[in-house]
């Protein structure tokens, strides 16, 4: 689904360092689609730390007449199409649709589409990773490339929010997580979707997968920093994936050889 045409394409969000669209954006599609959509348009899809600074800045039906104000002349644009564009993400997130971050997590023992240095792949933690380039191997086969990676000790049961995520996801302590640690289901990898609508606390799911589509499910985008991704043709990402595959193959056998002489 594309993107709605808007009268401001950027809206600043207090606590948040790059613009972001005022819209939940390409609803319907699968995490693994819109990180490539992101990385080939200029947007950075929002981690659950901004997701939920911007869920509850726009939580008022009406925004506050200083915001407004300053927006309306940083961007030079009428008062009334700040207005707009904030009840458009308003509407979007407290009354039509489920927000899923950009986030990925990852059960042990972790998938082997994961080409990442820093991935300690003998830990029994499981893995938040942030901050991943998405690369396609062939339709509908992707590869999670880089990014940060969080050893987090994520519930293995639906329960209220621990304290421990309260921080890294900058969430209400009323939220309520459903989980799903089967290493084995779609390669213990989830993405986590945010349904903020409820009266008694927003819902975490971190039950469905990143190959997984609804409808009524889309992202939060900012506009990213002056980067440009690189456009690949798929005979250099096989060459390049093979290359990934061989640097996690060497990390591997160091970790090992690690291991053994401290032994």
């Amino acid at each position: 689904m594309a993107l709605k045409t808007l009268e401001i394409e950027f809206i600043d969000i207090p606590g948040v360092n790059i613009p972001v669209r005022p819209e939940v954006a390409y609803t319907g599609k699968n995490l693994f689609e819109t990180q490539l959509y992101a990385q080939d348009n200029g947007f950075v899809d929002l981690d659950s730390p901004e997701s939920n600074i911007i869920a509850y800045f726009v939580r008022p039906e009406t925004p506050k007449a200083e915001w407004v104000k300053q927006q309306a002349e940083k961007f030079k644009v009428k008062r009334g199409t700040v207005e707009n564009a904030y009840a458009n993400l308003h509407d979007d997130i407290w009354k039509k649709y489920w927000i899923r971050t950009g986030e990925i997590l990852a059960w042990p023992p972790y998938s082997k589409r994961i080409v990442n240095s820093e991935l300690n792949r003998k830990s029994k933690k499981p893995i938040l990773l942030r901050g991943y380039e998405v690369l396609e191997k062939s339709k509908g086969d992707y590869v999670i490339k880089g990014g940060k990676v969080i050893e987090v000790d994520w519930p293995k049961e639906n329960v209220t929010i621990p304290k421990n995520l309260l921080e890294l996801l900058n969430a209400k302590d009323d939220t309520y997580i459903w989980t799903n640690p089967n290493p084995e289901f779609y390669e213990g990898l989830r993405a986590l979707a945010w349904h903020f609508r409820l009266r008694g606390g927003p819902d975490l799911v971190s039950v469905w997968y990143p190959w997984d589509s609804y409808s009524g499910v889309g992202s939060l985008l900012g506009r990213s920093a002056d980067r440009g991704f690189i456009r690949v043709p798929k005979a250099r990402y096989r060459e390049l994936i093979k290359f990934g595959d061989k640097i996690s193959s060497l990390n591997e056998e160091w970790q090992k050889l690690v291991s053994e002489l401290h032994e």
